[in-house]
This record gives structure tokens, sequence and C-alpha cells, in this order.
């Protein structure tokens, strides 16, 4: 699901964009970034992340699953894949969940 998606520059919010309009912002501005934030992305969505930002299908792969560990992995194209492990304690039980994060030059 599609949290947020949105466009900055200059440390100011520009506009809401769809996943589908990323690519585009991108090639229109030469200064900015984006930010998205995905919960739970079904496939179409994780295609669509992957095709907007140029995702190496390796990173991809390993978004896809539930990682065992922490890890931060650097890619050619100047891209950072890492996973992050969260805790969260409720009610005296313990829950662990996982934030997954690309980072690149303008995203």
């Amino acid at each position: 699901m599609l949290v947020n998606c949105v466009a900055y520059e200059k440390g100011r919010r520009l506009c809401d964009l769809q996943l589908s309009e990323v690519r585009g912002w991108l090639d229109q501005h030469s200064g900015g970034f984006v930010w998205v934030a995905l919960l739970d992305p079904n496939e179409e969505e994780i295609a669509h992340a992957q095709l907007q930002f140029n995702l190496p299908d390796e990173a991809i792969e390993e978004a896809r699953s539930v990682s065992q560990r922490p890890i931060i992995a650097e890619y050619d194209d100047d891209i950072l894949f890492a996973v992050l492990k969260l805790l969260d304690y409720k009610n005296g039980e313990l829950k662990v969940g996982e934030l997954d994060v690309f980072v690149g030059p303008r995203f």
C-alpha cells in the first residue's frame, strides 16, 4: 500500500506524486528528491518501484524476503539497500519487524 510519495526541493515539499509519476518527475527536475513509503507492498507496487528508481534485481529479491539479520548492501548505481530490525514491546510481548530502505542520489 502506498503510504506517501512526495517530491522535495531545497528542503520544501513540492507536490504529492503517484508512484507511476516518479521517473518523469526525476527526469524533469535536476534538483530535489523523492520520498516514497510503502507498507507491505504487493508485487505490482514492488515492480513499479523497481522501474521508477532503476533498482537492481538482486536488491528487489532481498527486499521480497524476510531477512534473518540487518544488512547494508551497496550496488553499482550508487544505490544502498538496508534492512533494519524494529522492536516493539507492548503488553509484555516483544514483536520484531523489518524495515527495508533503498537510498539513491535523488531518493
